[in-house]
């Protein structure tokens, strides 16, 4: 029986049954002679053979580590995430427009493999865009929306600890970073410094805010626990006792985040006290120490608060070297967070020159306005 007849026998019988039916055909091995395979779908739904569904997507997206990672452990941010990726879901802060609105896309396979093991598979990339935020008022009330792009923040999953030597990667994952400017560089130094202390409260969830994409839990998400809180204890080195404390405040107000005041003139042996008001703060120097250009005096000791997720909490310094210290918080840092404290007199150092050319454009606006500040002191 020749195919034409078999394949009219196909379609009588599949229109009888009332299914679907897509052929192929093809040559028999080793022979001139057409064969025809025919495949049938039960749902009589019309379904398009260009967006197949993924019953059964692999366990491991290990191109991921020939693709998008070198034998080096660098990252490349992908340029086609937002046409062929699925976007798991959304952050935004309504009170605190400046961190901008924060979509997650991964790679097609990662969520149905998830839904099955509760985890990310080897070789998932995550690739966080943030953009900036506006406002206005429309039919429906005052409304948000985003804006151009800001950065890019990218994770891939690494469960055989590929590259230990390799300081951006570590606790199951490869860190990076990349800014709008030049989507081509990694910008991250180190994840302990650059990149971890915002996720510690989603450590328990393999360092993932998992509770942003209903996409992982079928939609379901009301019953997941919430991120953990940050410690409430206040962190502080003791001052000694004749020397002065004084009080700089951290806000998150509307579209702004900053120091107040963002410079201060001190004496040696006093003590700076931050308190976060609002918001989810560092207080960072400049510093090797944190994966940044030395911007305080070459004597003194590097300071970090940590991540201060909860109005209250505090953070305490004693300075005693004299000199300029420049100081950042690390989740606003690209968008200018900085500040300046003069010790004494600012004597002339690492914290008075030109702001390092590696670090982000708003960064470098605001040293070079504090620093002129400096000088005058």
């Amino acid at each position: 029986m020749d195919t034409k007849v078999l394949i009219l026998l196909g379609i009588a019988a599949a229109a009888t049954l009332g299914v679907v039916v897509w052929f192929f055909v093809g040559l028999e091995p080793d022979s001139s002679k057409p064969i025809t395979t025919i495949s049938l779908n039960t749902d009589t739904r019309a379904t398009s053979s260009t967006t197949p569904t993924i019953l059964n997507p692999p366990s491991s997206f290990t191109d991921s580590f020939t693709k998008y990672v070198d034998g080096m452990g660098q990252m490349t941010l992908p340029d086609d995430f937002r046409s062929s990726w699925i976007h798991l879901g959304g952050f935004v802060d309504p009170g605190n427009l400046s961190d901008g609105y924060h979509d997650v896309y991964t790679q097609p396979g990662v969520i149905e493999a998830y839904r099955r093991t509760g985890t990310f598979p080897d070789g998932a990339v995550l690739i966080k865009e943030v953009r900036g935020l506006t406002s206005g008022n429309m039919t429906t009330g005052h409304i948000s929306w985003a804006t151009d792009v800001a950065i890019w923040f990218m994770m891939v999953k690494d469960e055989q600890n590929r590259y230990p030597n390799n300081p951006l990667w570590g606790e199951g994952w490869g860190w990076s970073l990349y800014e709008e400017k030049d989507p081509n560089k990694n910008i991250a130094s180190n994840y302990q410094s650059d990149c971890l202390s915002c996720h510690i409260p989603a450590q328990d969830n393999d360092w993932i805010y998992i509770q942003g994409y209903p996409v992982l839990h079928d939609g379901q998400v009301s019953s997941l626990p919430p991120p953990a809180q940050s410690p409430t204890e206040s962190t502080q080195v003791e001052p000694p006792a004749t020397g002065e404390v004084h009080t700089i405040t951290i806000n998150s107000a509307g579209s702004e985040n900053f120091f107040e005041p963002d410079r201060l003139l001190i004496q040696p042996g006093d003590t700076v006290k931050w308190v976060n008001e609002s918001g989810a703060h560092t207080v960072t120097s400049f510093h090797p120490d944190n994966a940044r250009p030395l911007r305080i005096p070459e004597s003194a000791t590097s300071f970090d608060s940590g991540v201060m997720l909860e109005t209250g909490l505090t953070f305490e310094f004693t300075f005693t070297e004299p000199g300029v210290y420049d100081y950042f918080c690390l989740p606003h840092e690209f968008f200018g967070m900085v500040g300046t404290i003069v010790v004494g007199e600012a004597l002339d150092g690492p914290g008075l020159a030109s702001a390092q050319e590696d670090l982000p454009d708003p960064v470098k606006d605001a040293l070079s306005d504090l620093n002129e500040w400096a000088k005058q002191q």
